[in-house]
């Protein structure tokens, strides 16, 4: 469940750091995908 809690904070965190750097909104996409990849 903590583990599961971590990915799901990531995964806002790195939706609300695209909102703001819409230039690199493609490479924490791509960053997200490769450091969560084990949260399903």
């Amino acid at each position: 469940l903590t583990h599961e809690k971590h990915c799901i904070q990531i995964s806002k965190h790195v939706t609300n750091h695209g909102r703001i750097m819409h230039m690199e909104k493609k490479v924490d996409k791509w960053r997200k995908s490769r450091s969560v990849k084990g949260c399903g």
